[in-house]
């Protein structure tokens, strides 16, 4: 089982987009991956990070994201800009950006410039309010018949951070369906999706978690600041997202072959 581990860490840190992307005949230059965490608040996006750090670096948990302990002040809703986590010796990094209340409109437009290249790293984020994001519509679809990402550098993999916790409702997970195909059009891929506090588990198994959504999707026993204590099976469920958002940056520098510069939007 620790061979297993290793075996995975040994490949996420051997991958090279550099390298892929000359293979593949990409026009353009692409340095990073960024696997780019979405989400409500509180829903463990933080903590996450921070579990992806520990154990891809085999280390002991640390609290690197600004992880909030959830029986404390705000919620959850510490982080109010997007920045971005290193995973040492990869091209891989992970960012982190403030994560929303209901997945309106106005949010999932924040959540698409972003993947637009729009937003810059260590910039606050703001969501519009609704109305507001429906007048500017028109001003942004004109951006895209250029269908070029301001952000040449990074391909982003999309991790959509979804608590077992939450009493999700019909209405919401038709917002977060919504969402997920807006990712598919930006990325290029459907997310990842992360279903944090597995711990809390019913008796569900990853296949029949949100079953009306697409992607893959994994059940996770995420550490946190309350919760510290490492175990074999949630490190080689860490190292087994880690592995599936290359495959995924794979699959997308496939579809980017035909572009002269990287893409707003795939489709």
């Amino acid at each position: 089982m620790a061979h297993t581990s290793e075996q995975l860490r040994q490949e996420i840190r051997n991958y090279d987009i550099l390298r892929r992307s000359t293979e593949l005949g990409i026009q353009f230059r692409l340095k990073r991956i960024r696997i780019h965490l979405f989400g409500l608040i509180g829903h463990g996006k933080s903590a996450l990070i921070n579990t992806f750090l520990c154990v891809f670096h085999n280390s002991e948990y640390r609290n690197h994201a600004r992880e909030e302990d959830p029986e404390g002040g705000t919620g959850g809703a510490t982080t109010l800009d997007m920045r971005n986590y290193q995973l040492l010796h990869t091209c891989v990094e992970i960012v982190d950006t403030r994560g929303c209340t209901r997945f309106s409109f106005g949010e999932q437009t924040e959540y698409r410039r972003q993947m637009e290249g729009e937003r810059q790293l260590f910039s606050d984020v703001e969501f519009m309010a609704d109305w507001k994001a429906n007048i500017l519509s028109p001003f942004f679809f004109f951006e895209r018949l250029w269908n070029e990402s301001k952000e040449q550098s990074a391909l982003i993999v999309p991790l959509l951070v979804m608590s077992k916790r939450y009493p999700w409702d019909t209405q919401m997970l038709g917002r977060v369906h919504q969402f997920c195909s807006v990712v598919r059009r930006y990325t290029g891929v459907y997310p990842i999706i992360v279903a944090t506090f597995g711990q809390e588990n019913d008796g569900n198994h990853e296949t029949e978690l949100f079953p009306d959504l697409p992607g893959a999707k994994f059940l996770v026993n995420n550490y946190s600041v309350t919760s510290m204590e490492r175990n074999q099976r949630t490190d080689e469920d860490i190292l087994r997202i880690l592995k599936l958002s290359l495959d995924y940056a794979d699959r997308i520098l496939v579809n980017c072959r035909n572009f002269i510069k990287k893409p707003r939007v795939f489709n």
